[in-house]
């Protein structure tokens, strides 16, 4: 046991190593985590008011109120917090690839193992949706247990056979098209699996809100904080956060959007998720969008500004 806490504690260390390097790849552009959209937006005239903006950026894990539901098995952490995140991505490629997004330095522990335990399960690549602002944060972490059981490979693990079983050849080509057509839709099937088992999402006061802020790693913990100060002022806004991006909680968002007849999108970027709200929704309700990028923080005064034009007030 103690030899097996030992290798997750380095198979973490190693993917925390191996997502900043994605992120030092990503800004450079060389790296496409998210399929890039090209997205008109309209920025807003000049930097009035950015002294009042920078008096609005309190702390983003300012007080909470109402009520928060949590759609997957993701539990709270000793540490306290309470925006638990599996962000999982989708590649560009046709295939898949679960990727994991965090809001806090525990998650991104736990996410680390999770996201080990589910590429293991799965048999599919995992990755882990992280930020700058995540990596340069310190925060007390407890290291989650390894899982007592791990998945059955018996039938495709090349783990000797001793002349017992027929040799387990793991093989993405195949010279026959009608053998290469029963691998695809054989892993479709485990794909359509994942959707169905594995989304996560967290919903924050929108059972009465008319804006919905979609949001996901750092930028949903300044959109919590916007959230909530735009309930103060009056506003019907409520926060939704996937947890994953692949498979996208389109249930639980359409759930959460139930009464809503504006959605707000935040993001550290030029929209990477905008399509998948619009499709989410089945573009029943507006889509507005709101980014910064290039390491830029989105404010908590910024968001709330942008909810107060929403809500047709004067900002």
């Amino acid at each position: 046991m103690e030899n097996r806490k030992r290798e997750r504690i380095i198979e973490a260390g190693m993917a925390l190593l191996l997502v900043i390097t994605l992120l030092a790849a990503g800004q450079s552009g060389k790296i496409p985590v998210v399929k890039s959209q090209e997205i008109q937006v309209q920025a807003d005239s000049g930097k009035e008011n950015e002294s009042k903006e920078k008096g609005n950026t309190e702390n983003t894990d300012s007080e909470t109120t109402g009520t928060e539901k949590n759609f997957g098995d993701t539990g709270k952490n000793e540490s306290g917090s309470d925006m638990e995140s599996v962000a999982v991505a989708a590649s560009a490629a046709q295939y898949p690839i679960m990727g994991k997004s965090d809001v806090s330095v525990q998650e991104m522990v736990d996410m680390v193992t999770l996201a080990f335990d589910k590429a293991d399960e799965y048999r599919m690549p995992a990755m882990i949706l992280a930020d700058g602002l995540l990596g340069q944060m310190m925060e007390p972490v407890t290291f989650p247990e390894p899982l007592e059981t791990l998945p059955d490979k018996s039938d495709w693990a090349t783990n000797g056979h001793q002349n017992k079983r027929a040799h387990h050849i793991i093989n993405s080509l195949y010279l026959d098209p009608a053998e290469l057509e029963a691998k695809v839709k054989e892993r479709f099937k485990r794909y359509a699996i994942v959707e169905e088992k594995e989304t996560r999402a967290e919903s924050y006061l929108c059972d009465d809100a008319e804006i919905v802020v979609t949001a996901y790693g750092a930028s949903a913990r300044v959109a919590k904080s916007a959230v909530n100060t735009a309930r103060k002022a009056g506003i019907k806004a409520g926060l939704f956060r996937p947890i994953t991006l692949w498979p996208f909680p389109k249930k639980e968002l359409q759930a959460a959007t139930k009464s809503a007849t504006h959605i707000l999108d935040v993001e550290m970027s030029m929209g990477q998720m905008v399509d998948d709200v619009r499709l989410a929704t089945e573009c029943r309700i507006p889509v507005s969008f709101f980014g910064r990028t290039g390491g830029v923080i989105p404010t908590p005064g910024e968001v709330l500004a942008e909810l107060k034009k929403l809500a047709g007030g004067a900002e």
